[in-house]
């Protein structure tokens, strides 16, 4: 019976936001490693926006970017933007960027610390 409730509360979750709700991600302003800032909503109005959080120290995650890197270059014609937040801690940021760097991948970097 309880799973019975809340699987009938996560059907009633979904029904009760409508699919423009679903749709948009909420706007952000992130700093780069640069110290320009960048928000959301500016990139979203220029075409799609593929967000990927990770961090130097996750291994899956730095084994990812290199695919993320050749969609960007693949779909750039098509409006494509792929940015990266990384969550490392403010002092481990550089190494986010070296690695970035090391890779080959230039992408954009904001940083959520």
């Amino acid at each position: 019976m309880k799973k019975f409730i809340i699987v009938i509360l996560i059907i009633l979750s979904f029904i009760a936001f409508s699919q423009d709700d679903l749709k948009k991600a909420p706007s952000f302003r992130l700093e780069n490693t640069d110290g320009l800032y960048t928000e959301l909503d500016s990139l979203i109005t220029k075409g799609p926006v593929l967000v990927n959080f990770w961090a130097s120290w996750c291994k899956p995650c730095k084994e990812e970017l290199p695919e993320f890197d050749k969609l960007a270059k693949e779909f750039s014609e098509n409006g494509l933007r792929v940015v990266l937040i990384t969550i490392d801690k403010p002092a481990a940021v550089q190494k986010a960027k070296n690695f970035l760097k090391t890779k080959g991948i230039g992408l954009e970097l904001l940083k959520d610390c």
